[in-house]
C-alpha cells in the first residue's frame, strides 16, 4: 500500500482524468447527435459549461468546429502533469 500522498496523488490524477472524459463527452455530443438537455447530459453541460465558456474568450471556433472544449482538456493535463509530477533524484 502507498503512503497517504499517493493515494491522494491518484485521486486527484483519477478525478481530473474523469473530468477530461466529460469535456469529450461534451465536445463530441453534437457529432453524435446527443440532446444536452435531457437527462444525465444536462448534468454534464452544467459541469463542463464554465471552463469551456471562460476558454471560449481566448480560443475562437474555426468554422463549424470549437476548440475551446480541446483547450480545456489540453489545459487539464498539463496541470495533472505539473501538479502531480514526482520529484527527481
Amino acid at each position: 500500500m502507498g503512503t497517504e500522498f499517493e493515494i491522494q496523488g491518484r485521486i486527484i490524477y483519477t478525478v481530473i482524468t474523469l473530468y477530461m472524459l466529460l469535456v469529450m463527452l461534451k465536445w463530441t455530443s453534437p457529432a453524435l447527435g446527443i440532446d444536452e438537455e435531457k437527462g444525465i447530459w444536462s448534468l454534464v453541460q452544467k459541469c463542463t459549461a464554465p471552463p469551456i465558456k471562460m476558454m471560449k474568450q481566448f480560443i475562437p471556433s474555426v468554422g463549424p468546429i470549437d476548440l475551446a472544449p480541446l483547450a480545456v482538456v489540453l489545459a487539464l493535463w498539463f496541470i495533472r502533469t505539473i501538479v502531480l509530477s514526482r520529484p527527481v533524484g
